[in-house]
C-alpha cells in the first residue's frame, strides 16, 4: 500500500526564510536578477516571482532530506553496513533532488504559463548539471574554482546552496549575453526537467534497487502539492489529487466501468519508446453523461488508479511506464486576450506529445466551454471553445493513440453542437439504481469513512442495508424517501451523492469525541491528543469508539431528517423559481401598460 507523508509547514518556512536571506547576499541571486532591469533597484514582479519559484524548490529539498531521516522514509532491506547507510544517504539526496525539480517545475507553469521549454540561443545552457561535483559539495568542500567570482560562503554544507550557486553563476552568464527574462524562464523550466528525469534515472540504478522500489510506492505531500510515487505526477493538494478509488467502489455504472477498463487496456499498450501502439483502435476522446451525483467523477478517479496499478512489468518491476494526468479547468482562462487559447493548446498538445501516455480530463465541460449558440456568451468564450473543437478534431489533429481526453457533464443540452460530435463515445452514467447498488454504496461509504476505526465501530451487514435501499426506491406515491429523489425519464431515485451525503452525517455523529456536556477548557485527556503521536491518539480514540454501533434504526432515523431537510429545500427553491417566473413576466410588459395598470389600481372603483 502506498505510504504518505506530509512535509511540515513549518520546516518549509523555516527553509524558505533561510534561502530567501541566502539569495540576498551581494553578488547572489537577487543581484543577478536585479541586474536584468538595470533602471531599477528591486525587483520587478516577473523576477520576484522566479526568485520564489527557485527558493520554493530549495526548501523543499532541504525539508525532504530532514523529514527522510527524521521519519524513515527508506529502510534497509538487508542487514545494516555503514556503506548501506551511505547508500541510502545518497538516494535521500537524489529523492529530495526529483521532489524539488517537480515542485519547481510546478510552481514555474503556474507562474509562467505563457513560457515554454525552447532550447536556449547561445553557448550558455542550463543542461549540464555535474552530479559528480553535487555530491561532493554537500559534504563541505571548498567551492568549484567557477563559482567563487559569486563572492559567497567558503563551504557548501548542503546540496541546495550547491544547486543555488550553480543555476546563479549560470543565470549570470545569460544576462552578461543579453538574455532576456523569457528566455531564461524557459531555461529554467528546461533546466528543472532535465535535472529532475537525471535524477530519476540515477535512482533507477542497480545500486539503489531496494530504495527505489520502496520510492514508488511513497506519497510526498507539501505546502499544498503531492507528489505520488515516481510518476511525475504533482498535483494541487487542493483539488488535483486523486484519492485512492476502485472500480470496486463504482456502483450503478457497469457498462462505463467495462468501458474504460478496455480503454485503460489499449492505452497501456503504448510503448513510448517506439511511439507506436500495437492496437489499432483506441478513442481519443470520450464524454460521459448523468445526473449529478452519479459516480462519473469517481469513475474517472479509479480510472487513473487503474492505470496506476497496471503499469508495471510483472517480470521486472522496476519497469513501469509513467502515467501522465493533465486537468483542464478554470485555470486554463486568462483575462488577457488570446492567451486562453494558448493556455489550452499547449496543455493538448503536451498531452499528446508521442514520448509519454496520458490522460486528459476536463470536468463539467458544459460550465468551461461556452456555447457559440447562446447570444450572451462574449466572443473569448467562444473563441476557447472554438480553440478545442480545432484541437479535438482539427485539420492538422494527429492521433496517435497515446493519449485519451476524457470529459463530463451532467447538462449536454449546454454544449456547443460541434463539440458534443468531437467526443468518439457518449456513455451515459447513471449512478445506483436497484437496492443492491444503493446499499452497496451506503455500505462502502461508511465502512471507509471509518478508516483504522472499521473494527471497533459494527456497521450493518450489506444485506441488513438492502431493506433501508428499498424503502428510497418505494413504490408508494406518498413516500416522503422519494422527496430526495431525481426524476430521470418519470423515475425517482437516489443518487451516489445524495448516498453519500446521508453515510457522513451518520458518521460524523458516531465518530463524536466530545459528549456535548464539555465547558470551554476541555478535559485534560483530550488536550493531551492535541500534543500526542498519531499512534497514541489513535489508540486513545479506540477505546472512545469501543462501546459504540451503528444500527438500522439510526440509519433510518438519519435518513427521514435528511430527507426532510431536502423537502425544505425543494420547497424553497420552487418559491424561487416562481418568484424568478413572475419577474420575468413583468419584465416583459410593455411599460406603459405597466404605469396604466398601476394607476388603474390606485383609482377608487365606481360606487366604492
Amino acid at each position: 500500500m502506498p505510504r504518505m507523508y506530509r512535509i511540515d509547514t513549518k520546516e518549509l518556512e523555516e527553509q524558505r526564510r533561510y534561502f530567501g536571506e541566502y539569495s540576498e547576499t551581494k553578488g547572489s541571486l537577487i543581484d543577478v536578477l536585479n541586474s536584468i532591469n538595470r533602471d531599477s533597484k528591486v525587483l520587478s514582479t516577473p523576477e520576484s516571482r522566479l526568485r520564489d519559484c527557485i527558493i520554493e524548490s530549495l526548501a523543499t529539498y532541504e525539508a525532504i532530506i530532514k523529514t527522510a531521516h527524521n521519519r524513515s522514509f527508506f529502510n534497509h532491506t538487508n542487514e545494516y553496513t555503514p556503506e548501506r547507510e551511505q547508500l541510502r544517504d545518497s538516494f535521500i539526496e537524489l529523492y529530495a533532488l526529483y521532489v524539488a525539480s517537480m515542485v519547481a517545475k510546478k510552481r514555474l507553469d503556474e507562474e509562467f504559463p505563457e513560457e515554454g521549454e525552447q532550447p536556449i540561443d547561445g553557448s550558455v545552457v542550463l543542461q549540464n548539471f555535474n552530479f559528480e561535483r553535487f555530491h561532493s559539495n554537500i559534504s563541505g568542500r571548498s567551492i568549484p574554482e567557477g563559482l567563487k567570482d559569486l563572492n559567497l560562503e567558503a563551504t557548501l554544507p548542503s546540496g541546495a546552496k550547491y544547486l543555488l550557486n550553480w543555476y546563479t553563476s549560470k543565470i549570470k552568464a545569460l544576462v552578461n549575453n543579453g538574455i532576456t527574462l523569457g528566455t531564461i524562464v524557459s531555461a529554467t523550466k528546461r533546466f528543472y526537467s532535465c535535472l529532475g528525469e537525471a535524477a530519476l534515472e540515477r535512482m533507477r540504478m542497480e545500486r539503489y534497487s531496494s530504495f527505489y522500489i520502496q520510492a514508488r510506492n511513497l506519497n510526498i505531500q507539501t505546502d499544498g502539492l503531492i507528489l505520488q510515487g515516481l510518476e511525475g505526477c504533482l498535483k494541487s493538494a487542493l483539488g488535483d489529487i486523486i484519492p485512492d478509488k476502485r472500480f470496486s467502489d463504482v456502483y450503478g455504472n457497469a457498462e462505463l466501468v467495462s468501458m474504460l477498463k478496455e480503454i485503460g487496456v489499449r492505452l497501456l499498450m503504448y510503448n513510448p519508446h517506439e511511439q507506436a501502439n500495437p492496437h489499432p483502435y483506441l478513442p481519443p476522446t470520450m464524454l460521459l453523461l448523468g445526473k449529478p451525483g452519479g459516480g462519473k467523477t469517481m469513475a474517472l478517479q479509479a480510472f487513473y488508479n487503474f492505470l496506476l496499478n497496471n503499469a508495471t512489468n510483472p517480470d521486472n518491476p522496476e519497469e513501469r511506464k509513467e502515467i501522465h494526468y493533465t486537468p483542464i479547468d478554470a485555470r486554463i482562462k486568462s483575462k488577457w486576450l488570446g492567451e486562453s487559447e494558448e493556455r489550452l493548446r499547449k496543455a493538448i498538445e503536451y498531452a499528446k506529445d508521442p514520448s509519454r501516455i496520458s490522460v486528459v480530463y476536463i470536468e463539467d465541460i458544459d460550465a468551461l466551454f461556452a456555447s457559440r449558440e447562446t447570444e450572451h456568451e462574449s466572443p473569448a468564450e467562444t473563441r476557447i471553445t472554438q480553440q478545442l473543437l480545432n484541437l479535438l478534431e482539427g485539420v492538422q489533429t494527429r492521433d496517435t493513440r497515446n493519449c485519451v481526453i476524457i470529459a463530463t457533464t451532467n447538462r449536454d443540452y449546454d454544449i456547443d453542437p460541434a463539440l458534443r460530435d468531437r467526443f468518439r463515445l457518449l456513455v451515459y452514467a447513471p449512478g445506483p439504481r436497484t437496492n443492491e447498488e444503493k446499499a452497496g454504496v451506503l455500505h462502502t461509504t461508511l465502512k471507509k469513512g471509518l478508516g483504522p476505526y472499521q473494527d471497533i465501530i459494527s456497521v450493518p451487514p450489506l444485506e441488513a442495508l438492502t431493506g433501508i435501499a428499498a424503502e428510497m426506491n418505494s413504490e408508494d406515491t406518498s413516500s416522503s424517501y422519494k422527496l430526495v429523489g431525481r426524476t430521470i425519464m418519470g423515475e425517482y431515485t437516489w443518487s451516489g451523492r445524495d448516498i453519500r451525503n446521508l453515510s457522513e452525517k451518520i458518521l460524523f455523529e458516531k465518530t463524536r469525541v466530545l459528549s456535548g456536556n464539555e465547558g470551554d477548557i476541555l478535559p485534560d485527556e483530550v488536550r493531551r491528543a492535541f500534543f500526542s503521536s498519531s499512534e497514541k491518539v489513535t489508540d486513545w480514540l479506540k477505546s472512545v469508539f469501543s462501546n459504540r454501533k451503528i444500527s438500522l434504526e439510526e440509519i433510518t432515523k438519519r435518513l427521514r431528517e435528511y430527507v426532510a431537510h431536502k423537502k425544505l429545500q425543494e420547497q424553497q427553491e420552487y418559491a424561487a423559481r416562481v418568484m424568478r417566473v413572475v419577474t420575468r413576466k413583468i419584465l416583459e410588459l410593455d411599460s406603459h401598460d405597466l404605469v396604466a395598470t398601476m394607476l388603474k389600481d390606485s383609482l377608487p372603483q365606481q360606487g366604492g
